[in-house]
């Protein structure tokens, strides 16, 4: 689930070509280069073979190609959008902006919807994975843990966050 805060990088790209749907997002007119949306936009990717980019999809094709039901959608939704709140905050407080972000979800084994990857990196003016430690246990209030299969004892670059 791909949040954006800003009409910056591939949204801006789209916008800039003409276009004013953007996974399912109706973008308004007159908007420029880094302007900030009146509320962040979700606009989720599927997964791309290694070395190609993630590819643009609605949610209402999510919920057709039954990547996921539409509750498990909802829920992403909701948790990313809270997670993207709580990142642009702890931003802020450091002399940041949280211009987009990207939370990669998927299932364990048990079924369990799981933050697996991508939380605030570098592209992203984010400059640790701190935050996401942060965010997730203060939004969620959920404990987390990182599987010893990483060789993190914390919040690390490539590490799973497990929601239980």
């Amino acid at each position: 689930m791909v949040v954006r805060g800003y009409l910056s990088g591939h949204s801006y790209r789209i916008y800039n070509s003409g276009q004013r749907n953007l996974c399912g997002n109706i973008l308004p007119e007159n908007m420029n280069e880094n302007d900030k949306f009146k509320s962040p936009i979700i606009t989720p990717a599927t997964k791309a073979e290694k070395g190609l980019h993630d590819e643009d999809i609605s949610p209402k094709s999510i919920i057709e190609q039954n990547i996921i039901n539409k509750d498990d959608y909802e829920y992403l939704h909701e948790i990313s959008l809270e997670l993207f709140k709580r990142g642009t905050e702890f931003a802020s407080n450091n002399g940041l902006i949280l211009v987009d972000t990207k939370y990669e979800f998927g299932y364990d084994s048990n079924g369990v919807i799981t933050l697996i990857d991508e939380i605030g990196v570098d592209g992203d003016f984010i400059e640790s994975q701190a935050f996401a430690y942060l965010a997730v246990r203060s939004i969620l209030k959920l404990p987390i843990s990182f599987p010893e299969t990483t060789g993190c004892s914390e919040p690390c670059s490539g590490g799973k966050i497990f929601l239980k």
